[in-house]
């Protein structure tokens, strides 16, 4: 079985290769490594890898140097290498479902990221570090453990989407007052959550936060 996961996934990327596409779906192919032939393709800009059974990627994955967006969700990642957080142009990165508990050695210098998605992971907190990400327009916490959001994440000015829903929030920083460019915030199931006044006062707060704060 494993024997034909890979052969399919060796198809798409050879074809890949040959019509130098630069996007290359993986998802949901049973995957138990990602194949060496995959880190040859330098021209690609997407890769999807959603839904395998990777539980990390080759070192080599750094070769991919014109990579902007890596979607890793519904994989058992043990770690994630070093390599991924050196590529240049990476925008976009989708850790969602992973099981990790804490963000990767790594990550926090991997600044020109414009989107992070983290949710249903077992993250207890987000370490105020997070403010290195300071490229950020959206930032997906849905689903964790999270009891509090660190004072930094109002440094995060360029956010644009927060999403935290399904967490143990019981207050909110009121940092957050200074994410001025912020047009959604989900805050639903955080039946505890209070509202600071200095967010509350924040110009179009309703339409930010509309019917998703309880």
């Amino acid at each position: 079985m494993e024997i034909k996961a890979e052969e399919l996934a060796l198809a798409y990327i050879r074809q890949a290769g040959r019509e130098q596409l630069p996007d290359l779906n993986l998802n949901n192919k049973n995957l138990s490594k990602l194949p060496l032939e995959a880190c040859k393709l330098t021209q690609l800009k997407k890769l999807y890898l959603s839904g395998n059974r990777l539980s990390t990627l080759p070192p080599e994955i750094g070769r991919l140097t014109q990579l902007e967006k890596l979607v890793l969700d519904l994989n058992p990642l043990e770690r994630v290498p070093a390599e991924v957080f050196t590529l240049p142009r990476l925008q976009e990165l989708w850790l969602g479902e992973t099981g990790l508990e804490a963000l990767p050695a790594g990550l926090l210098r991997c600044k020109q990221l414009k989107r992070l998605d983290i949710d249903h992971n077992q993250f207890s907190e987000l370490p105020p570090e997070i403010q290195n990400l300071d490229q950020l327009e959206v930032l997906n916490l849905n689903d964790n453990q999270l009891r509090e959001l660190p004072a930094e994440i109002g440094r995060l000015t360029q956010l644009q989407k927060l999403f935290v829903q399904n967490n143990n929030l019981s207050a909110l920083p009121p940092e957050m007052s200074g994410l001025t460019q912020l047009q959604r915030l989900n805050l639903d199931g955080n039946p505890n959550l209070g509202l600071p006044a200095e967010i509350a006062a924040t110009k179009d707060a309703a339409k930010i936060l509309g019917h998703y704060f309880g």
